[in-house]
């Protein structure tokens, strides 16, 4: 008769103890495990032995991408978290503070989110923000403490983005840990001007596009669409740091007061006096961000109506009403006969240049030079004739 087959599974941890005793090893340390199996008259009839490397954790880091409509759009908004020194055990034998290093490629971090809390206590752990290159950031923060740090970035552009970010401990052996990813960006916040998305208009003769053209003279609107066209219930724009949900409407904080176009009711509006801006001598103009009013927000829709057009050239007869986002984002199916410019992009706009050429036919004016005319013509033929009689 055979004996029945006993198997056993069961998960080792490592004491804390354990762990400080051999946190200054410069080598894995070895976690040993041993089983034995017998009866009463030999106990340790059989054992068996496993020696396995262990790397105490220092530090580890995770990233979440938020999401909108529960998953249905991504968004640019990525939150991170670090856990430093989770043991609270000494990293740095030559000093009494770590300097925590975070490199990051695609992505543009919101120092102002930055939080450094001590795991223990709960308080806040940060001595000092230290200067860095932009788009990283490098915290003084107390050796011998368990620590998270946690903030947000910003990827600074839609579609398929990749994004990556280091975190690592200076001078601190084995102490980085890292983001490496694709993200599908659907959405974008630009929320508190951390990421900030301009464009530039530039003015060219229809008839020569290497010629900037200056002077011209523009209106600037934020199209709010209506709950028909696919925008938000009330007709305003929806809350939020870029479009809303169905809105297509600037910074989510406006409610239409004009309409633009000849349709009254196909583009709602809103503008203020002050929303205008001329072209300059070199034939552009730059939608800086860092001025509210011209701040853009990707996912939304504007539109631009010139007021005065350059010197010898027609003035447009229609706004210029643009998306601001990417051809795939689901507000662009709002409005989609319109043109559309990529966040922090630029616009081209063309003025046909003013033809003068006298009237043919028809009119006054033609009567009038036809006259002129022929009396230049008997004035000549009468002084010709005069002429003639005086010879003989």
């Amino acid at each position: 008769m055979q004996a029945d087959r006993l198997e056993f599974t069961y998960t080792v941890k490592a004491s804390e103890e354990w762990l400080r005793a051999h946190s200054d090893d410069k080598t894995d340390p070895i976690v040993t495990n041993e089983a034995r199996i017998g009866d009463e008259k030999d106990p340790d009839r059989w054992d068996a032995k496993s020696e396995v490397p262990y790397f105490p954790p220092r530090l580890t880091k995770k990233a979440e991408q938020v999401t909108e409509k529960n998953g249905e759009y991504t968004t640019n908004l990525l939150k991170f978290t670090l856990h430093v020194n989770p043991l609270g055990i000494n990293l740095d034998p030559d000093q009494d503070y770590l300097i925590v290093r975070d490199t990051s490629e695609g992505i543009e971090i919101k120092p102002e989110t930055i939080t450094v809390l001590n795991d223990k206590t709960g308080g806040n752990a940060l001595i000092e923000k230290l200067p860095a290159d932009t788009g990283q950031f490098r915290l003084k923060v107390p050796d011998d403490t368990p620590l998270t740090i946690t903030y947000e970035a910003l990827v600074t552009s839609l579609g398929d983005v990749h994004v990556s970010n280091k975190a690592s401990v200076e001078g601190v052996e084995r102490t980085e840990d890292g983001y490496d990813e694709l993200l599908k960006v659907d959405k974008m916040y630009a929320d508190g001007g951390a990421s900030k998305y301009g464009m530039t208009i530039r003015k060219v003769d229809s008839t020569n596009s290497a010629k900037n053209l200056a002077g011209a003279k523009f209106k600037f609107y934020v199209i709010i669409p209506s709950k028909e066209s696919g925008g938000s219930d009330s007709g305003e724009s929806g809350s939020g740091g870029s479009s809303s949900e169905g809105g297509g409407s600037g910074d989510g904080s406006l409610t239409a007061n004009t309409t633009v176009g000849k349709d009254p009711n196909k583009y709602p509006a809103y503008t203020e006096k002050e929303w205008t801006f001329t072209i300059g001598t070199d034939g552009t103009f730059y939608l800086d961000p860092d001025t509210y009013r011209w701040r853009l927000y990707p996912g939304s829709y504007y539109a631009l109506e010139e007021i005065e057009a350059p010197e010898g050239y027609e003035k447009l007869e229609d706004p210029i009403i643009f998306y601001y986002g990417l051809e795939s984002d689901e507000n662009r199916k709002i409005y989609p006969e319109t043109k559309r410019v990529v966040p922090n992009g630029s616009l081209t706009v063309e003025n046909e240049p003013v033809i003068y050429e006298l009237p043919e036919t028809g009119g006054s004016g033609t009567a009038a030079l036809t006259f002129a005319g022929a009396l230049l013509i008997l004035a000549g033929g009468t002084l010709l004739y005069r002429r003639k009689r005086i010879v003989r």
